[in-house]
């Protein structure tokens, strides 16, 4: 038979899971400050220019469809009508 009482053993298990959370919180802080200001920097213009690259890329392509959809239309307006 186990001679902790569960409040002992309840304790216990509470003391490890406080300093697993602050092993984590500590862990957590160092990749943070490992990261540093110059990697966000650099994540940040990454990600307006890639922005940046979506937006032309749209852009063109709704000037195409636009085009072919002015085509479509007066090529329709000149077929006869067969019905």
């Amino acid at each position: 038979m186990d001679t902790l009482s569960l409040a002992t053993t309840g304790g216990i298990y509470l003391e490890e899971a406080k300093m697993v959370a602050a092993k984590q919180t500590q862990e957590s802080n160092t990749n943070t400050a490992a990261m540093g200001i110059p990697l966000g920097s650099a994540l940040i213009k990454e990600a307006e220019l890639w922005m940046g690259a979506h937006k032309d890329f749209l852009t063109s392509m709704e000037a195409m469809m636009t085009d072919w959809l002015r085509r479509q239309r007066a090529e329709d307006i000149r077929l006869p009508q067969l019905y």
